[in-house]
């Protein structure tokens, strides 16, 4: 074989060779991140709306008798005469 054949030979093997590294490094990358993604979903809670954070500043929010904000007061009953003359 002559040094051009020789040349040509090497830049075709190095060529599958790079591919082949770069389907090996994509699948691994791949694989991590699967691998990442289950380990933390494992500790996640299913229903996230069950979630209650509870943070140390949670008491400056509380509003005394806040019980009364969350209810809607109950009037007594209006009449409403449409008489419009004035005693």
């Amino acid at each position: 074989m002559t040094e051009h054949h020789e040349h040509d030979l090497g830049e075709r093997f190095h060529a599958p060779r790079a591919r082949a590294l770069g389907l090996a490094t994509a699948a691994i990358i791949i694989a991590s991140v699967a691998v990442a993604v289950r380990v933390i979903r494992r500790g996640m809670p299913s229903d996230l709306g069950a979630v209650r954070l509870r943070t140390p500043t949670d008491f400056l929010l509380a509003l005394p008798n806040e019980d009364l904000l969350r209810t809607v007061p109950e009037l007594g009953r209006v009449t409403i005469t449409l008489d419009r003359r004035t005693p």
